[in-house]
């Protein structure tokens, strides 16, 4: 009895306190349960395009990997700093040799910013400063002058030496200067900037003003939503009169965090310190674990590190309040264990990143040079197609230049033109396939019957039924679009399919046995 009492008098006074709130602050901080609620969803949906394109990245010609590498980069940017530091690299190599000076200034700026991420600010600013930004376009230095000043302001607060820190400063003036000059006039872009350097002069009550009137204009999904939403927060939270104030707009940018999948959400372990701070431990806890599952995945070292206090203030009220509850207890001691061993991993393993990428991206080239044999086979079929419709153009500008537009049409209804291409595809194709699975046809037909096993055609050919096999070793299944690339009727395919499923020893597991063989090429 004395146990609920005491349950029911916390919950009773958390609901005090929420209702305490203004309207605003507190529909905020139901969006914010709702999007924690939601955030292995928002997670996926970024990995799905993580995943997209690296299936692009596959297909892509080699002029343009760099520029697939370094998207892949950006992706995985606040959610996994060893990957992006990964296709950075990757990107920096692909570009060797290859001349496209916009995009290199773009690769060596997002990674001047991965390098300030993990506190190396000098390392950052000599990759800015080799980049020649009077020779770049307009995107790629505003691109350039954002980060830079992006890159001095976050040395300035993080240097104690203060010779530095003010050469930090007035760098960061410089930069945001150019960047105010770069967007149209009265433009948001241009007003943020103008109000990011009135907070680097010190004149914050000025900037936050202006700040106020942008975060009225521009709607949720703007690119600057964020930055507008921390430096209101950080304003707020100078001036305790305005507590609600700093506590509303730290929780948009905690809302933004976490639908943008972030795995950096400083915004969130500050806003659990003032949950807990106003009795809100429940909030608290659930905001906390939310961002130890996005630190996990980033490896933030300096946002791992500030949770340890927050956390443990946390395990302690918890402890306390429900002492006798063996479960709640092990989990917040497992918390804050696994907190803090991975915040002493994390310091370790920044102290040995240098060879931990080294030994990384020597792996990564094993499994890129494994999809080369692939990646020339599809260009070899490719290319086929772009050769044939040279020659049909050819063809079809001589006959029309002749006057023999008839003979023509002829050629085309007679369907000999489109039989020759078939077959130059099927050469290829066929070619493609016993080269990238020198083994095929013994391989198929150990799925088979003894006595119903498929003779291999003479001069490297495949039958109707191994090309359907063989476009399903490749990932395709669909009897639809298999039956487009050889030109049969959908029947016909379902037709050759059954047929040579008729002959598998194990008919039920055939299309399984399958891709078991494109794993073993």
């Amino acid at each position: 009895m004395k146990r609920i009492l005491f349950l029911l008098c916390v919950f009773s006074c958390i609901a005090t306190a929420f209702a305490s709130r203004p309207a605003k602050l507190a529909s905020a901080i139901v969006s914010l349960d709702s999007a924690i609620g939601a955030r292995h969803d928002f997670t996926a949906l970024r990995r799905l395009r993580i995943d997209s394109l690296k299936t692009d990245l596959a297909h892509t010609s080699p002029t343009l990997k760099a520029s697939k590498y370094r998207e892949l980069a950006s992706q995985f940017r606040d959610i996994d700093a060893d990957s992006a530091h990964l296709y950075l690299a990757q990107a920096r190599k692909a570009l060797t040799g290859v001349s496209q000076p916009d995009l290199k200034a773009l690769i060596n700026i997002d990674f001047a910013s991965q390098l300030a991420r993990n506190m190396m600010y000098a390392d950052a600013l000599a990759v800015l400063d080799s980049i020649n930004a009077s020779d770049l376009p307009l995107p790629v230095k505003i691109q350039y002058y954002s980060t830079l000043s992006r890159v001095c302001i976050d040395g300035a607060g993080r240097y104690t030496a203060q010779g530095f820190k003010s050469a930090l400063s007035r760098r960061a003036l410089v930069a945001l200067d150019s960047l105010t000059s770069l967007f149209p006039d009265n433009s948001l872009a241009q007003r943020i900037s103008r109000a990011q350097r009135m907070y680097s002069i010190g004149d914050q009550t000025l900037g936050a003003g202006e700040l106020i009137d942008i975060f009225e204009e521009m709607p949720s999904d703007y690119p600057g939503y964020a930055i507008v939403t921390s430096m209101l927060a950080r304003y707020y939270k100078e001036n305790p009169a305005k507590h609600d104030e700093y506590v509303y707009y730290l929780t948009l940018s905690a809302i933004h965090d976490i639908k943008s999948a972030n795995g950096e959400p400083a915004s969130l372990i500050a806003l659990a310190g003032e949950m807990f701070a106003d009795g809100d431990i429940d909030r608290s806890y659930n905001y906390l674990t939310a961002a130890a599952e996005a630190l996990n995945s980033s490896k933030a070292t300096l946002l791992s590190a500030e949770m340890l206090d927050p956390v443990s203030k946390v395990g302690k009220t918890i402890h306390a309040r429900e002492l006798s509850v063996k479960r709640t207890y092990g989990i917040a001691s497992l918390i804050l264990l696994v907190l803090l061993a991975l915040a002493i991993f994390l310091y370790v393993l920044e102290r040995r990143r240098a060879v931990f990428l080294r030994q990384r991206i020597e792996s990564l080239d094993d499994s890129v040079s494994s999809r080369e044999l692939y990646i020339n086979q599809l260009l070899d079929i490719c290319s086929v197609y772009v050769e044939g419709m040279e020659e049909f153009n050819r063809l079809v500008g001589r006959k029309l230049k002749a006057g023999q537009a008839k003979d023509l049409y002829d050629m085309i209804e007679s369907g000999r033109i489109l039989q020759e291409q078939t077959d130059r595809f099927f050469t290829v194709f066929d070619a493609a396939v016993l080269r990238i699975f020198p083994r095929f046809a013994e391989q198929l037909n150990s799925l088979l019957l003894p006595d119903r096993q498929i003779q291999q055609l003479s001069g490297g050919k495949l039958s109707p039924e191994q090309r359907i096999i063989a476009f399903m070793l490749l990932g395709v299944y669909d009897s639809t679009r298999i039956s487009k690339f050889l030109g049969l009727s959908l029947n016909t395919v379902y037709t050759y399919r059954n047929r040579i499923k008729s002959r598998a020893a194990d008919r039920e597991n055939f299309e399984e046995n399958i891709k078991q063989l494109s794993k073993n090429p």
